[in-house]
Order: C-alpha cells, then sequence, then structure tokens
C-alpha cells in the first residue's frame, strides 16, 4: 500500500485513504536524512542509494516506510511537487529492496533552513511479541512443588536410570569432565593416523554439543594416548567376535583385557571418563558404555568407560550417546532387538527428539532436568490443576523462564510438554517400563498454534506463539 500525504503552509491533505496501524509504541523507528539533491531533480545519487540500502537492510522485519519531502514555508507548489517527487523516488527505492515495505510519501515544512530540499527516510519495524508476561499464565504459587514430578524410576538396570535420585556415579549439573581417548590395534583391525584424525575431530563436535545442549554448563577436555602407547591386543577382532555384530553384546572381557595391557604410565584417576576406539573399519560396528562400572588398571581406576567399534570408531553421535551413558546414567530409549526379539511396532517409541532415541543432536527437556540442566525456575510442574496456561521457551533457549511442563499421573509416570522449532512437543515417560524397551514414548508430530491434543485425561493445546516460544493451556478432563 502506497499512501500519499501533503502539508503545505500547515494545511494537511490526505490524498487516499489510511488504513488504521498499530499503535506507535508497538514499533520502533530508524530515520535518516538523504543528502541534498542537485538542483530540482529527484533522481537519486549513487550515496543517497546507499543511505536507504542500510536503513533497508538494517531492519529486515521492517512493515513501512514514510518518505518526507522538505519545504520551506510558504514553498509554491512548483517546489511542493519536486519535494513529493524526490519523497516517491526514495520510497520507490526501498520498495526495490524490500517489496513488502508499505510505503507513506509526505512533504512538510523543514524545520531548518538546511533541511529545505532534502527527504526524510524513516522505517518502522514491529516490535517482537512477547508472551511470557501474558496475563492469563497460572502463577507459580498456583503449581504442584517440582519434587513431585521429579519422580523414581521404578525399574532401574544396567546402572542407567530414567529418574531420581540419579545413581552416585553420575555427573550432574555444572561439571568439567576430562575424557581419555584409548586406540587399540588388533592384528587383524589396525588404527592409523586417519583413525586418529577423526576421533580428534568427532571429540571436537561432541565437546560443543555438550556444551550448547546444556547451557554452558558442561565443558568436555578431550585427550588422546600418544601413538607409542596405544593399545596392542594380544588377541584379534575375530576372537572377540567384533566383525559379528551381535546386538547387544556384551564385550566387558574385553575391555578388561585392555586396561590389562595399558602402559602403567596412564594414571585414571585423572579422567572422569574413557573412550576406547579401534580403527575404522566397515565390515563392524558397535557401541557400548559400562554404565556405573568401574575397572582397575595398573595405575588408577578408570570409570565413565565407553567402547567404539570399526565404523563407529569417530562417529560423533555414538561418542555423544554412549558418554550420555557412561557419564550422565541416560538410558536407552529405542527398543532393543535381537534374535530373541527380531521386530516390535514400533522400534523407536520415543521417535527423533533425542540423542538416546535416534541421530537428533538434542535431548528431550525430561533429561536435561535429569542431568541438572534445568534449574526449578525451567520447570512447571502439575498433578490435579483442572486449567493452567503456560508460556514455556524452547527446549535449545539459554535463559531462565520455563522450558518443560511436567504433568505427574502417578509414581514413575509423567507426560512432558515442551517447546521444539515450529511447535510443541508432548511425551510420556513411562519407569515402569526398562531400559531397551521404549521407556519413553513421544508425539511423533509437534502441535502448532491452535491444534490440542488430549492424552491420559488431559488436553494439551497452544494458544499463541512468538519468536521464542508457546502459550500452552492444559486442561485436566
Amino acid at each position: 500500500m502506497c499512501v500519499v500525504c501533503v502539508t503545505v503552509a500547515g494545511t494537511f491533505l490526505v490524498a487516499s485513504q489510511i488504513t488504521p496501524i498499530q499503535a506507535l509504541s508497538d514499533f520502533t523507528s530508524s530515520q535518516k536524512t538523504l543528502t541534498p539533491f542537485s538542483g530540482s531533480s529527484s533522481t537519486l545519487s549513487t550515496k543517497q542509494k546507499s543511505v536507504i540500502k542500510v536503513l533497508v537492510e538494517s531492519n529486515p522485519d521492517a512493515e513501512t516506510v514514510t518518505c518526507t519531502g522538505l519545504v520551506q514555508k510558504g514553498a509554491s507548489r512548483a517546489l511542493v511537487s519536486i519535494a513529493r517527487n524526490r519523497a516517491k523516488a526514495s520510497c520507490d527505492y526501498a520498495k526495490r529492496l524490500n517489496s513488502f515495505l508499505d510505503s507513506t510519501i509526505v512533504t512538510s515544512i523543514a524545520s531548518n533552513r538546511a533541511g529545505v530540499g532534502r527527504v526524510t527516510v524513516s522505517i518502522r519495524t514491529p516490535k517482537p511479541k512477547d508472551l511470557s508476561q501474558h496475563q492469563t499464565i497460572t502463577q507459580a504459587a498456583e503449581l504442584t512443588d517440582l519434587e513431585t514430578c521429579k519422580t523414581e524410576d521404578l525399574t532401574p538396570r544396567s546402572g542407567g536410570s530414567n529418574g531420581f535420585p540419579r545413581p552416585a556415579t553420575t555427573l550432574t549439573g555444572t561439571i568439567s569432565a576430562r575424557i581419555l581417548y584409548v586406540p587399540i590395534v588388533f592384528s587383524d583391525l589396525q588404527f592409523n593416523d586417519s583413525d586418529l584424525n577423526r576421533i580428534t575431530q568427532a571429540a571436537d563436535r561432541v565437546t560443543k554439543f555438550y556444551k550448547e545442549t546444556s547451557y554452558g554448563r558442561v565443558l568436555l577436555t578431550s585427550e588422546f594416548l600418544p601413538k607409542n602407547l596405544w593399545v596392542n591386543m594380544s588377541k584379534s577382532a575375530a576372537d572377540y567376535r567384533l566383525p559379528e555384530n551381535i546386538p547387544q553384546h556384551n564385550k566387558t572381557s574385553m575391555v578388561e583385557d585392555v586396561f590389562r595391557l595399558v602402559d602403567p604410565s596412564v594414571n585414571f584417576n585423572l579422567y572422569d571418563g574413557v573412550v576406547i576406539t579401534t580403527g575404522y573399519s566397515q565390515k563392524m560396528h558397535g557401541g557400548q558404555a559400562f554404565t556405573g562400572m568401574t575397572f582397575n588398571t595398573k595405575n588408577g581406576i578408570a570409570r565413565g568407560v565407553n567402547l567404539e567399534i570399526g565404523s563407529a570408531s569417530g562417529n560423533f553421535r555414538v561418542t555423544a550417546h554412549e558418554l550420555g551413558h557412561s557419564l550422565f546414567s541416560l538410558e536407552d530409549l529405542y527398543v532393543f532387538l535381537n534374535p530373541t526379539r527380531p521386530s516390535v511396532p514400533d522400534p523407536q517409541p520415543a521417535g527423533n527428539w533425542d540423542l538416546m532415541s535416534s541421530n537428533a543432536e538434542e535431548f528431550f527437556g525430561w533429561n536435561k532436568l535429569l542431568n541438572g540442566w534445568l534449574d526449578a525456575n525451567n520447570v512447571r510442574c502439575l498433578t490435579n490443576q483442572l486449567s493452567s496456561t503456560h508460556y514455556i521457551e524452547t527446549i535449545d533457549s539459554p535463559s531462565d523462564k520455563a522450558k518443560l511442563i511436567l504433568i505427574n499421573l502417578s509414581p514413575g509416570v509423567t507426560l512432558a510438554i515442551e517447546g521444539r522449532f515450529g511447535g510443541i512437543l508432548v511425551y510420556k515417560i513411562d519407569s515402569r517400563i526398562q531400559h531397551g524397551d521404549g521407556p519413553i514414548s513421544a508425539q511423533k508430530q509437534l502441535i502448532t498454534n491452535s491444534d490440542q491434543l488430549t492424552l491420559d485425561g488431559w488436553t494439551i493445546q497452544v494458544r499463541d506463539s512468538d519468536p521464542k516460544g508457546f502459550l500452552v493451556e492444559v486442561l485436566r478432563n
């Protein structure tokens, strides 16, 4: 829409109808005055175009541009016409740069002699919507204490846990952890410099991932055994049945052999985690974390131990996943398939939302709570509230705003609601289900504005959204 207005000697004439707009307080404004035009010309100079371009590109979300041609009091209609043409040329150029801009062309009396004959260009951008202070949000005093929603794991197995309290060996909250990578060499599976380069790059990605997903609370430092200390295994990979790729095959005895062969100069007491890794091979694949286990060595106790085999060696996601087990005691969220259970209706009930379920480079908010990365003010707990409204930011946002809503259904069973890019995610934590049997089941699709979901006697609806999060209403049926 283009609106043309003319002001001459204090008389304001509207050349076309103006559509009502938002209050000025809902906008931010940026303005520039162009350099003088040449003679009676309305053609923009290169310098004038540059000023307009900077103004438009600096305000990519702007909705309106107003171009005002400045004249002296008592200016003739001819001079007013020139001023209007200059203003129009300025707005036309702005719209060439951003076709979504609505333009308004105005002539007005200059406040001083220096402004006569020049054009001011003003761009208005709507302030981002912020729902975090919405009047309908339920006050914290009306919610349930978070401790009620921090349910215990009713089926702990293999040292991992899907509830509270966390296992004694778990690292939680703000931590700095040293991780030692131990290359192992077999007669039928070598480890070389290219393998070292690959795992070094993967380790850097793992460090970056954990720093970001923990909101800066986890800092991992990676160290690598020097080449002269790489462990030469006395048995072949085939002797350990590695090429057979047996699902969930326990390789504890092989790891014990590794620690027996490590040079005594390596002090394992200095490290919070150990990654034992073979060379790369497409003929075999596997990762195993020894959650909650420790291993005696010639020099100290090894803890937080992982094993990476073949094509899993130097795989960023495998390393990050296994550290999720060994450092943070997180459970596998996919269903274990093996010869005794070759298939199930849904082998991935938690979907593609969490690294412990798939290749996702993120964790559920529940897992972040387990890890101590979410504080009490980041979580809103419900039990029997009939109706409540919440604002939650997306789970990746590093802030003190709420990010997770938990509904305690019964001991060990919880509904969780969190924000993701594009909508909210609803999932169910059922700690009565064993690790490896799918203890978390998630909705496959996100809920977006005005959508709703009814699950386990509760209705969840997205009322509105802003650039950072969602206004969510929760009703008990």
